[in-house]
């Protein structure tokens, strides 16, 4: 995979947020051409960790919804706002994304 994209976002409650999108190479029609991680840490926290797995009360809401909505949501939640998402996805390049996003 091919690094597109590295993003680091700390929030005014010290939460910092990590966005980095990769090309993925070999993919089929149903999932993303890029794939989108969304990574948190809180203050007291050393290392990284995924935003929502599938303990989190949320995970199965998301899983209904496309690819990009899903990770649209999660931007959200990880409680980055509207203004910063859409410079993320300007700075992706990738109007087939933008598309869903909607204020």
């Amino acid at each position: 995979m091919k690094m597109l994209f590295e993003r680091l976002l700390t929030l005014k409650s010290g939460r910092s947020v990590k966005v980095t999108a990769s090309e993925v190479t070999d993919f089929n029609t149903s999932t993303l051409p890029i794939a989108w991680d969304i990574l948190v840490k809180d203050p007291q926290e050393v290392h990284f960790r995924p935003l929502i797995e599938n303990s989190h009360p949320i995970y199965w809401k998301l899983k209904k919804l496309n690819p990009y909505q899903r990770k649209l949501a999660e931007l959200e939640y990880s409680g980055i706002n509207k203004t910063e998402i859409r410079k993320i996805i300007k700075e992706l390049g990738k109007t087939s994304a933008s598309q869903f996003y909607k204020n």
